[in-house]
C-alpha cells in the first residue's frame, strides 16, 4: 500500500474536516483554506495574506492580537464584527517548510 501523502490528497483530506483550516507561511502568506475555513471567515474570494484576512473580517481586535498567530504555538479568541472564533496555530513541516496551521 502506497503511504505517500501528495498535495492533491492532504487537500482532499482538509476539505473534508468539520473544522476550518488554514495554512500560512511563516511571512503570513496563505497558501490554503479548506471550505470550513471560507465559510466561518465568509471569505468571498481568495487572500493572499493574513494581514488581508484581518482586514476582511472587520475584526474590532488589534493587528498586533492576530499577529500573534504567526508565532505558533498560540491559541487565542477573536472578535470579528459578526462573532467571537477560538482559533489556534500549530506550527507545521510540509516537504521541509515550516508552515503554520490555523484550526
Amino acid at each position: 500500500m502506497d503511504t505517500l501523502l501528495t498535495a492533491a490528497t492532504f487537500g482532499t483530506f482538509l476539505d473534508n474536516l468539520k473544522e476550518g483550516v488554514i495554512i500560512l507561511a511563516t511571512d503570513g502568506a496563505v497558501l490554503y483554506a479548506n471550505q470550513t475555513a471560507e465559510q466561518v471567515f465568509a471569505l468571498h474570494q481568495p487572500i493572499s495574506h493574513w494581514q488581508a484576512l484581518f482586514q476582511h473580517t472587520e475584526s474590532t481586535d488589534a493587528w498586533s492580537h492576530w499577529k500573534q498567530l504567526l508565532s505558533p504555538p498560540h491559541q487565542t479568541s477573536l472578535q470579528t464584527a459578526t462573532r467571537t472564533l477560538d482559533v489556534q496555530a500549530l506550527p507545521l513541516v510540509w516537504q521541509g517548510q515550516p508552515l503554520i496551521q490555523l484550526i
